[in-house]
């Protein structure tokens, strides 16, 4: 049986859970589920609540001393020396050049490090974990340069598993893409919020705020 270990319950932990589950349960050999999820998070009640949520199998409480308050580049390295010869590793966060770079550097030979990242989310945490979160949606996928095509493989395989559709793009390219079309517009919806806000005649101006406020 493969194991998957999510790192991070939140939402798109959470729904990744959800989603390789039920994967896992219509896709059984002989009464047994193609693979186990295992799900780690620092805030203990919400490894529990994703546990109570059925997006993941069993919580890895064992890992709490190794990635408490770590960002990625420490996780990374807290997880390296438990990590079995031929795992693949990937991740989901919205920058790729400097993830790449860390992996390139601390994941020894063996180690298989698949960049990648879901553009999907909305705003709820564990809370709104959806196992169709990422139906049809674009997965970028950026690998090391030494990742097996094993590797990519069983990463490709997963993001079909999900439903969603992979994009190979290099990291550099890729950050800049997302900067433009995901970053920047959070930067502008606050800017937007922060000014309005600030106006002496905010609480009768957000009576008037509608769908192309929101939106922004």
């Amino acid at each position: 049986m493969q194991q998957v270990t999510i790192i991070g319950m939140g939402l798109i932990g959470g729904s990744i859970g959800l989603g390789l589950r039920r994967w896992a349960a219509a896709n059984k050999a002989g009464n047994q589920p193609a693979l186990e999820v295992t799900g780690f998070d620092t805030d203990l009640e919400q490894q529990q609540y994703a546990q109570k949520l059925k997006a993941i199998d069993r919580g890895a409480w064992d890992l709490a001393k190794a990635v408490s308050d770590a960002d990625m580049k420490e996780t990374f390295e807290a997880i390296t020396p438990h990590l079995r010869q031929g795992t693949t590793v990937t991740d989901v966060g919205s920058t790729k050049a400097e993830v790449l770079k860390w992996a390139n550097e601390i994941f020894p030979a063996g180690i298989d490090f698949v960049g990648g990242h879901p553009m999907a989310g909305k705003t709820q945490s564990i809370e709104g974990a959806d196992a169709d979160l990422f139906q049809g949606a674009t997965w970028c996928v950026s690998p090391s340069v030494t990742a097996s095509d094993e590797a990519v493989r069983n990463v490709l395989g997963m993001i079909a598993a999900l439903g969603a559709e992979s994009f190979f793009v290099d990291p550099v390219e890729h950050d800049g893409f997302v900067a433009g079309v995901s970053h920047l517009p959070f930067v502008i919806s606050t800017a937007l919020m922060r000014t309005v806000s600030q106006n002496p005649s905010w609480r009768d101006m957000k009576t008037l705020t509608a769908g192309g406020f929101r939106d922004v």
